[in-house]
C-alpha cells in the first residue's frame, strides 16, 4: 500500500510542474524572470532552449524592458500556454531580426499560430497588438508602455506601431497629437461654417440673405448642404463629403469676380445698442485723411457686394489650396520624428509619408500615401 502511494505521489509531483506552467500567472512585472529565468511562468523548456541558444542575457533584456503591470500577465500566460514545440521555436526567434523591415504579414495573418498569438499578447489597454512580437523578434528593441509619445524604440529610432490588418485599407487615428483643435486649418473650416450661418440666419431659424439670389445654384446647393452638417461637423465629425463640399464653396467662391477696391460697409456699436450695420457707397482708402471719415449710405441693394465681402475674408476662399497645404502640415506635425509600423491585411508599410484623410473624434486620421483607394 505504502509502495503504492509512493509511486502515486512521484507521478502527482510530476505533473504538478506541467499543470503550473499551465495555469494562468499574474505579478506586476517581470523582475523575477530577470532574476531567475522561469520562476514566473514555470515554461523551463524556453528557458533550457535559451541558455542552449546562449540567449539568457538577452532574455533578461526582454525582461527588464517589457511593461509592468497587465500588459506583465499577458505574456506570462503566453509563456505558460507554449507547447514543448513552440517554446524551443519562441526561444530560437528571439532578437533573430535586426530590422522591422524583416517582419512579413504571415506572423500575424494566423491568429492561432505561435506569433499570431504573440502579436495579439496585449491587455485590455496600454499595449497595442504587434509589439509584443517586435519587442520579441527585433534586436535592441523595447516596448515604451505609455511612458513615451511613441510605441516602439529600436535602437535609437523611435516607431509608432498600428494595427490595421483587419480594417482594410482605413484611415488612421494617432491620440492626442492629432486633435483638430491644434491645427489652424480647423479654425479656418469652423469660421467659414460660422460665417455662412451668420450670412444666411441658417441656426436661427430665419433668413438674413437669400443665397439664392446672389449665388449660382451648385453654390447654393454647396452651402446649403454644409448648414445642414454643420452640428455634426462642430462635434468633430467631418468625413470626405464633408471636406469635399468645403472644396466646392472655396473653389466656387474664388472664382466670383469682384473688382471693387474700397470699403463698402460700416458696422456701428456701442454699449447698450444694437449693431447697425450699413451698406455704403465704395469709399476710396486715398479719402480717409484727418480727423473725419465722411461716407454715403447707398441707395441701391448692396448685399451682393456685402456677401461676398465678408466670404473673402475666408484664407480658404482667397487662396483654395491652402487648405489641403493646411491639412498636410498638419499631418506632418502629427508623426514629426516618427516611423509609423503599420499592419495591414496584405502588407506591412514602414514609412514617414501620409496624406490627411478625414475628421473623426474630433481628430484628423491619416493614411500611407501609398494606399491607392483609402477609406474612412
Amino acid at each position: 500500500m505504502n509502495d503504492i502511494k509512493t509511486r502515486f505521489e512521484i507521478a502527482l509531483n510530476a505533473v504538478k510542474p506541467i499543470n503550473e506552467a499551465k495555469a494562468k500567472k499574474s505579478a506586476d512585472s517581470l523582475q523575477g524572470e530577470v532574476d531567475n529565468p522561469g520562476s514566473l511562468h514555470g515554461n523551463m523548456v524556453l528557458v533550457d532552449q535559451l541558455v542552449k541558444n546562449g540567449k539568457i542575457a538577452d532574455y533578461k533584456r526582454f525582461a527588464s524592458l517589457y511593461p509592468n503591470g497587465q500588459a506583465t500577465s499577458a505574456i506570462l500566460n503566453f509563456f505558460a500556454s507554449l507547447t514543448d514545440k513552440e517554446s524551443v521555436e519562441l526561444a530560437n526567434a528571439l532578437y533573430s531580426l535586426k530590422s522591422p523591415k524583416e517582419l512579413n504579414v504571415s506572423m500575424y495573418s494566423n491568429k492561432s499560430s505561435l506569433y499570431g498569438r504573440l502579436f495579439d499578447c496585449i491587455p485590455s489597454r496600454g499595449l497595442g497588438r504587434g509589439e509584443p512580437l517586435i519587442a520579441w523578434l527585433i534586436k535592441e528593441s523595447s516596448i515604451q508602455g505609455g511612458t513615451e509619445s511613441f510605441d516602439v524604440l529600436i535602437g535609437k529610432d523611435k516607431y509608432e506601431v498600428k494595427d490595421y490588418s483587419g480594417q482594410g485599407n482605413a484611415a488612421i487615428l494617432a491620440g492626442v497629437k492629432s486633435k483638430v483643435t491644434n491645427f489652424e486649418f480647423w479654425k479656418e473650416l469652423i469660421d467659414t461654417l460660422r460665417r455662412l450661418d451668420k450670412l444666411t440666419g441658417f441656426s436661427a431659424g430665419t433668413t438674413k440673405f437669400d443665397i439664392n439670389l446672389y449665388f449660382k445654384p451648385e453654390l447654393v446647393s454647396t452651402i446649403n448642404s454644409l448648414l445642414a452638417r454643420q452640428s455634426v461637423i462642430l462635434s468633430g465629425e467631418c468625413n470626405l463629403g464633408d471636406l469635399k463640399l468645403f472644396r466646392e464653396l472655396y473653389e466656387g467662391t474664388s472664382k466670383i469676380e469682384n473688382n471693387l477696391k474700397g470699403y463698402t460697409n460700416v458696422i456701428l456699436r456701442g454699449p447698450n445698442v444694437k449693431p447697425i450695420e450699413l451698406s455704403i457707397d465704395l469709399l476710396d482708402p486715398s479719402n480717409i485723411t484727418g480727423d473725419s471719415i465722411t461716407f454715403n449710405i447707398a441707395k441701391t441693394d448692396q448685399s451682393a457686394t456685402y456677401i461676398l465681402s465678408e466670404l473673402k475674408r475666408l484664407k480658404y476662399v482667397r487662396n483654395p489650396k491652402d487648405l489641403d497645404a493646411d491639412m498636410q502640415k498638419a499631418v506632418d506635425q502629427i508623426h514629426a520624428g516618427l516611423t509609423y509600423i503599420v499592419f495591414r491585411k496584405d502588407t506591412i508599410n514602414i514609412t514617414t509619408d501620409f496624406i490627411p484623410q478625414s475628421i473623426s473624434i474630433s481628430s484628423l486620421k491619416f493614411v500611407e500615401r501609398s494606399i491607392k483607394n483609402p477609406t474612412e
